[in-house]
Parts: C-alpha cells; structure tokens; sequence
C-alpha cells in the first residue's frame, strides 16, 4: 500500500517518532547551564551596604542579575517546591533538608523522587495522598512526602491490613478505577462490580458534561459528577477547587489545552520539532496521541505501534529497539543489534533529515476512496467473500486478502506511517502477517520515499521487486524453512 498515517515517527536527523507516538533519536538542543534570577523564583534587588536581601529572603547565587543586582529568593519552604515535615528535626528516608528554608515547626525538606509511594509506604488500603497540603485530617498520621507527588501520605490511626474503620465508624470501600489508552479514569466501579461513577472527556482534558448527547439519560447510570474521584485526565490528580490537574512538574488546565506555566528551558525541547517550542502546550498540542506523564517530557501513547515495528526485527534485535528520555528511538541502542536487512533499513530512517511518523488505527481516509478499514481475511473467506458478490474464483488459486498498512509521503520531509490497530478483521492476522506489511510500508515505501527514490507500486517493477524481497526476509523470520542464508 502506498505509506500512510503516523504510529510512530521516524526522522533523520531528527530522529524517529511515534505518531501513537513514540519518538526515534535525534540531535536535541544543549540546556543552558546558567539561569536568570526570576528562572529560579527570585527577585532582582539593588546591593545595599549590608548586602542583605529583604526580610523573609536569601541571596541565591544560581540566578543571574543584570549588572550588580543580587538575586534574593524566599525562604519559604512552599516557594521553593519543598514539603515541611511537621514535629521532625530531620528528612524522612528519600528526601533531603533544604537549607534556608522555613516551615513553621519541623523541617523543609525536598519531594522524593525515588523510595516507596504512598500505598507501597504505608502497607494498606485507606490511606490518603495529598499532593497540595503538607498536612493530614484529623483521625490520620502523616507518615511524610513519597515519589508518587504525595506532599502528605496520611495513615488513618489504627489502620491494619485490608479496609479499615474511618474516624467515623464506617468501612473504607474499595472502589476499581478503568482508564482509557490515555489513562484517563473513564469508570469507577465498587467491590461488586457495579458502576459507581462515568466521565468522558474532551481531547485536551475539559470533562464533558452531563447535559452533552444524553450522558443525563437515567438509562446510563454514573455520568452524574462524583466530587470524591481526584483522578481524571490520564490519571492526574484534579483539584476539585481550581479544577487544574496536578502533573508532578506543574499543573494543567483542561479547558484551555495548556499549562499554567512554561516548562523549564530545553527540557523537552527538539530541533526537527517546532511543537516542541511551546512551553505551555500540551503534548505538541496532540492529547490523542502524546502523553506528558510528568509535565517534563512527552511520550508515546501507542505502544501497539511500537510492537509492530519491533515485529519486523529478528527476535535477538527487538530488545535494541526501545525509546530515550525523550521519547524518541534511542539510536545508539538500535545500533547494537545484528546487521539484519530490517534493521539497518530501520537505522536509515532513524538518521535520516525526515520525520516518519507511525501511528495505530482502525481505518484510513483516502482521497477519492473515503474511508477504508483495516481488515483480513483468510484463503477460504476471501472465496466466499467473492462468492457473495457472484465471482466463482479457484480455492487453489485465491490467498489471504488483507488491507494491513498505508503511507502517506506527499511531502517526502514528513511521512507518515498508518498501520492496523488490531481491531475488527485485521486483529485475526497472524503475526506474522502483520510483521510483514509493517515491513512493507515502513522498508518498501517510507524508507524508499525519504531517500528520495521512486516510492509507489509500479505494476511489478523495481518497486514492487524491492518490496517482495523485503516481504520475504520478513516472512523468514517467522518461518525457520524459508530463512534466507
């Protein structure tokens, strides 16, 4: 098939990624090692003879100041992203003292990023994180910040194994959270499997109200605001007040699609990736098909596109293929394995100055067609297939007949690669069928069209001989009779 809408990228220079996404590596700008005194959360204030800062401040010498200024930041422990820990004069496990800071009783000390969550920490169910207060309800012990952007682990006094007795008397109930591909909380159901509550969201994360094409209708139940639920879009703790989402690094805003502020500078930052450049949107401003699990750095969301391109590798080289920091290929790791055909084809598209996206779905739209759903059907169904529309064919002459891949490549700088989602039809392809298109669209026609070369079926030409080869080594793969020395 001609190539076809992204499930991963894959880019030269840039790199490859993910349209689903997942990103191959590419060059990525240096972060700067200096920083200016606002960066850092202070103030410029002119030197005075004392050289002090105001009260309630400290001289921070990480940020910078035009001329002689000094940089003064607040000691509050809040201001600078700290947690007090009451009633301690010392941090707890995973975390560390930050100097100069104040709490009014304890210490101040830094959020862990590593040690146990909340849940792993305190051992049993009923417990409670706060991600904004340093501080726990009355009836439960604070037992300190955790990894998991818990400011406040609160342990319900008395708490033992399983459901426990609330400070008022009744049990805790358990209560099962469904998510989306995204990780967006869609339904919560109790121990009895019935649905406690339902919501749906817009692309950018605004939850759709009930009023909104029947979602009030009292034959769905659930759709009615549960004010209980703290996680929403993709998981993220949503503040009932602001109705921002708390993603660790920042908070969101749903309804605008963007960040409440800028993420740090070169942080997640790409040259092949003007998206990239906008320190307050959203996952390149593609909520279906980026995730951004920290408010640092997006990453993919379609690991089924991922696993059709590892398919296409011998099996000791799929281990090579995984993803960097940044989401992209990790070029250096794709470099280690074998020098399988399948492999280097997949290393030219990782090095090359193109972007090559790969993305998973259902169907395609195809100018003049419409849209055209992935399917697959066997030797047998496609007989009778044939049948049905009056056409007597030959079982010893029909094969399997399959719509299993499609590249787009108008413009041979952005490619982009469609393959089956593994619903409908197309999810009774073997695998290695499926392996097999995926080679075909990425080597046979991505591959072809960023170097430049004639990319299209040309009735049993160079193309389409290229493409059999291709088709062949990756079938050999899966069958150990037909591997070609």
């Amino acid at each position: 098939m001609r190539p076809s809408t992204p499930s991963f990228l894959v880019r030269s220079s840039m790199g490859v990624a993910l349209a689903g996404l997942f990103l191959l590596a590419g060059p990525r700008v240096q972060a700067q090692t200096s920083q200016t005194c606002e960066e850092v959360g202070g103030t410029c204030r002119p030197i005075t003879q004392a050289g002090l800062c105001e009260s309630g401040e400290r001289i921070d010498h990480s940020g910078t100041c035009s001329s002689n200024d000094k940089c003064c930041a607040s000691t509050s422990c809040e201001d600078r992203a700290g947690a007090c820990q009451p009633g301690v004069s010392a941090c707890s496990v995973g975390t560390s003292a930050l100097g100069n800071a104040t709490c009014s009783s304890g210490k101040c000390c830094t959020v862990p990023t590593d040690g146990p969550t909340c849940g792993e920490l305190l051992g049993h169910a009923g417990g409670q994180c706060s991600p904004y207060s340093d501080s726990c309800p009355a009836g439960y012990t604070n037992r300190g910040p955790t990894k998991d952007g818990c400011l406040s682990c609160c342990d319900p006094v008395g708490a033992g194994p399983g459901p426990t007795p609330s400070p008022g008397g009744s049990e805790y109930k358990v209560e099962f959270l469904h998510t989306d591909a995204l990780g967006s909380v869609r339904m919560v159901t109790d121990q009895a499997g019935a649905v406690v509550s339902r919501a749906d969201y817009y692309p950018f994360g605004a939850q759709i109200g009930t009023n909104v094409n029947g979602r009030g209708d009292a034959s769905i139940p659930g759709y009615a605001k549960d004010p209980s639920l703290r996680q929403r879009f993709t998981g993220k703790e949503r503040d009932g007040e602001s109705q921002l989402d708390y993603f660790g690094a920042r908070y969101y805003s749903g309804a605008q699609g963007r960040f409440t502020t800028p993420d740090a500078p070169f942080a997640d930052q790409h040259l092949g990736d003007p998206q990239s450049w906008n320190l307050f949107s959203y996952a390149r401003n593609n909520p279906l098909k980026f995730v951004d699990a920290t408010g640092r750095k997006v990453r993919v969301a379609d690991a089924i596109a991922l696993e059709h391109v590892r398919s296409t590798l011998p099996k000791n080289d799929r281990q090579f293929l995984r993803l960097g920091e940044n989401g992209f290929v990790d070029g250096g790791a794709l470099a280690k394995a074998s020098k399988h055909a399948n492999v280097t084809d997949l290393i030219d598209l990782v090095n090359s100055d193109s972007l090559v996206s790969v993305r998973t779905a259902a169907k395609v739209n195809l100018k003049g067609f419409g849209e055209l759903e992935f399917s697959y059907e066997t030797a047998e169904e496609a007989v009778a297939t044939l049948k049905k529309h009056g056409i007597d064919a030959d079982p010893n002459t029909v094969t399997q007949n399959a719509f299993s891949g499609y590249t787009f490549g108008d413009d041979p700088k952005n490619v982009e690669v469609v393959l089956p989602d593994n619903t409908g039809t197309a999810a009774k392809a073997p695998i290695s069928h499926r392996a097999t298109y995926a080679a075909h669209e990425l080597f046979g026609h991505a591959a072809r069209r960023v170097k430049g070369q004639p990319w299209l079926h040309d009735d049993g030409g160079p193309v389409d001989q290229d493409i059999i080869k291709i088709e062949d080594r990756t079938k050999a793969l899966y069958d150990e009779s037909r591997k070609i020395k």
